[in-house]
């Protein structure tokens, strides 16, 4: 996603652009947006689950230019980014081998299918991104 806009550099006031000099007094932005978000599942020839794994990544930039009296007076980036890769295979096979049919068992098993459904969405938030923690695989309770 892409996006530009004109701001004020008094904030109670909208800017008021014509060709004067005097009202060339503004911010003007320019954010770019990107993430992604990907899974990676292969099996063998006997059907038996070989890889898995999710890889994310979240990218901002933001680009300021302050304009004062018509002239650019200053300049900035900031750009943020994020990275996030898990294998997946160890929790992914510990699912698949809970045989055990307790209601215990199920609820632990659907718990972390819902981790792992939240885990695979899009976080556009490279922030957020960063905080991300790893799905743990199924632990037999003893």
């Amino acid at each position: 996603m892409s996006a530009s806009y004109h701001e004020a550099l008094n904030t109670n006031t909208p800017p008021k652009l014509d060709s004067t000099k005097e009202s060339q007094n503004y911010l003007y932005k320019t954010i770019q947006d990107h993430a992604s978000s990907s899974i990676d599942v292969q099996f063998d020839n006997q059907r038996q689950l070989k890889s898995a794994k999710l890889e994310k990544s979240a990218q901002q930039s933001t680009h300021t230019l302050r304009y004062e009296m018509d002239k650019l007076t200053k300049e900035t980036r900031l750009p943020e980014q994020a990275h996030f890769i898990q294998d997946l295979l160890t929790t992914m096979n510990s699912l698949q081998k809970r045989l055990n049919d307790s209601e215990t068992d199920l609820l632990l098993k659907k718990q972390k299918l819902g981790e792992l459904n939240e885990m695979i969405f899009l976080n556009t938030d490279p922030f957020r991104l960063e905080k991300t923690t790893p799905i743990q695989a199924f632990q037999r309770q003893s």
